[in-house]
């Protein structure tokens, strides 16, 4: 596991002046798929989220609404463009005709944040953002989900078998490859001790239940970790004005876990109470290392960073969920309908005002948001709006929201639409695992 970390602050201290000094110099967005405001609240009150806590009393903060049906590959690719997934595209996990092909960076219509900075002489850094394949060859460096899923979990053979003529699209540039690979955390290197750490109980019951879902955690975890080795390690030889990182564990760990951390809402059959009492802790631990690696990144990140983060929907779990109660196990809806509105959103940095508390925030903000604190005009076309409540009077004094009509002009920088990738066959059986796909 990584090691603990509590970042010492972020942006402007209490002793440094209120005057305001220009655009951000650089904006770190950090992505955790389902992170819930609910959990955060109780956990942080608990005195288990410290890196999250403290974005909390230094920055502006609040629940971040999501769009419904909460679809993460359509909320994340708003979230990067600002807009409806009737104008960016994307619809589900899947495209094509029969539904077959993995949704790809290709189907997206509009710029996203790291398409739309270069025409400001600006560069961005991309890791592991859902529906980032192909990579887009615009960004300083991209590595897209799937490459986070190669490098984490080769048990298919697939990292072993990527080379030059496969790894087009995976990572940009091309020879980035081989830079990350010595970053890359492996399932086999996630070992026992770490799997412990996880649950609350000694005793391992002897069943293929919790053997698959000691597996399912096990590669959450070695992507993650994958993800966070590759941004320090891309952070620190390519400065950019933009880092946006993407974690997905939390949300499939909510989705393995919630039955044991709820087994009173669970009504599809009996929990064994040795299941229960080994696997309950696990969401609530996987909270803990999703602040550890918050600010692992922050503490990466320059000290003048403006740092931003966001969910794309938060969990409901089986309680209160009529949609999930109505829906059975196999059904493409099941998996959809644990998640609910209440994401999270953190905006902590200079510019920001502090211990502002962010009544009405949508992921189509976040975009715009991420352009005001660069300087630079939203697009009048775009859905979301500027954040400006949680932004310092000040700094809106000398840099107030600006617009332009669209950034959808000129030609853009194209990918294949559909590309296969070495993967793909992995994240279907995790997609299907979960109930997303057939």
């Amino acid at each position: 596991m990584v090691a603990a970390l509590l970042i010492a602050g972020c942006g402007r201290s209490d002793s440094e002046p209120e005057a305001d000094a220009g655009p951000a110099r650089h904006v770190l967005v950090i992505g955790i798929d389902g992170l819930d405001w609910e959990r955060f609240e109780r956990l942080a009150a608990e005195g288990r989220l410290p890196n999250l806590a403290r974005l909390e009393r230094e920055g502006a903060s609040g629940v971040l609404h999501s769009l419904s049906p909460y679809v993460s590959p359509v909320i994340w690719t708003s979230i990067a463009t600002g807009k409806v997934g009737e104008k960016h595209g994307v619809e589900w996990f899947t495209a094509g005709s029969d539904q077959s092909d993995l949704v790809g960076s290709g189907l997206i219509k509009c710029r996203t944040l790291w398409e739309i900075l270069p025409s400001a002489g600006m560069s961005s850094g991309v890791v592991g953002w859902l529906v980032s394949y192909p990579a887009v060859p615009v960004t300083s460096y991209t590595v897209t989900s799937r490459a986070v899923m190669a490098l984490s979990d080769p048990s298919g053979g697939t990292a072993s078998s990527i080379d030059s003529s496969n790894v087009k699209g995976l990572v940009h540039p091309q020879t980035l490859w081989s830079e990350i690979h010595e970053a890359a955390v492996t399932t086999a290197e996630v070992s026992e001790e770490d799997l412990a750490s996880y649950l609350g109980s000694s005793e391992r019951p002897d069943t293929d239940f919790f053997e698959n879902r000691m597996d399912g955690l096990t590669k959450m975890i070695a992507a993650d970790r994958t993800t966070l080795e590759c941004s320090l390690k891309l952070m620190g030889e390519y400065p950019t004005e933009l880092t946006a990182v993407y974690f997905r564990g939390n949300d499939i760990v909510s989705h393995f876990f919630w039955r044991f951390w709820e087994p009173e809402s669970w009504t599809r059959g009996k929990l064994k109470p040795e299941m229960v009492e080994a696997l309950a802790p696990v969401i609530d631990m996987y909270y803990e290392t999703v602040d550890d690696m918050i600010g692992h990144l922050i503490e990466a990140a320059p000290q003048d960073a403006v740092v931003i983060v966001c969910s794309d929907h938060g969990f409901a779990g089986h309680r209160g969920n009529e949609e999930f109660r109505a829906s059975r196990s196999g059904e493409i809806a099941f998996a959809i309908n644990m998640h609910r509105d209440k994401g999270v959103v953190f905006v902590s940095g200079p510019g920001v005002a502090r211990g502002a508390r962010l009544e009405a925030a949508s992921v189509l903000d976040i975009a715009p948001t991420v352009l005001t604190l660069l300087g630079l005009p939203t697009a009048r076309d775009m859905d979301g709006k500027p954040l400006v409540d949680a932004l310092d009077p000040s700094f809106l004094k000398g840099h107030p929201v600006t617009y332009v009509d669209t950034y959808e002009v000129g030609e853009r920088a194209s990918v294949d639409a559909q590309v296969e990738s070495p993967v793909d066959e992995q994240e279907k059986e995790l997609l299907r695992s979960l109930g997303y796909i057939d």
